[in-house]
């Protein structure tokens, strides 16, 4: 065999090792869980992220909406098919869980849905912003601005 040989059969098996290598399955793989077995883990949540309600805090709640970075600092992201009307009086609440309102409850003013999802309801275009209005706590008003820059309040 002479060496411009040896050098292509050299690179033949280093190719299919390599390939071998790939394919074989990892011993680091995550193992599948069997079907039905939970997967979820809970955590405390993102206090830009909260529920959508629209009949009060005494029903319960089918949307969620996030905090979007806005020169107002008063606009959340929601499903177009969450919101109906004007969707002023729907509540957002941040951090929402199990009946805890950690940073307050705030009221939307108005909302702007896909124009899209308005003519066609087309599921690419199902998305709504709503303006949510100032909170008053012990008659100072609360800075929107604390609630979507570090989901905290700043009086």
């Amino acid at each position: 065999m002479t060496f411009r040989r040896s050098v292509s059969f050299v690179a033949l098996l280093a190719s299919l090792a390599a390939i071998l290598a790939l394919s074989a399955p990892s011993a680091q793989a995550d193992p599948v869980a069997p079907p039905g077995t939970p997967t979820a883990v809970t955590f405390d949540g993102v206090p830009s992220v909260g529920a959508i309600f629209d009949h009060g805090l005494t029903k319960a709640h089918g949307c969620s909406a996030s905090v979007v970075r806005s020169p107002g600092r008063d606009l959340v992201l929601t499903a177009a098919h969450c919101v109906s009307g004007t969707g002023a009086g729907m509540l957002f609440v941040p951090g929402y869980l199990d009946g805890n309102t950690p940073y307050g409850v705030w009221t939307v003013q108005r909302a702007w849905v896909s124009p899209t999802w308005v003519a066609s309801q087309d599921p690419h275009n199902d998305y709504a912003f709503l303006q949510v209005a100032p909170q008053v706590i012990g008659g100072r008003q609360v800075r929107r601005e604390r609630m979507i820059s570090t989901g905290s309040y700043s009086l």
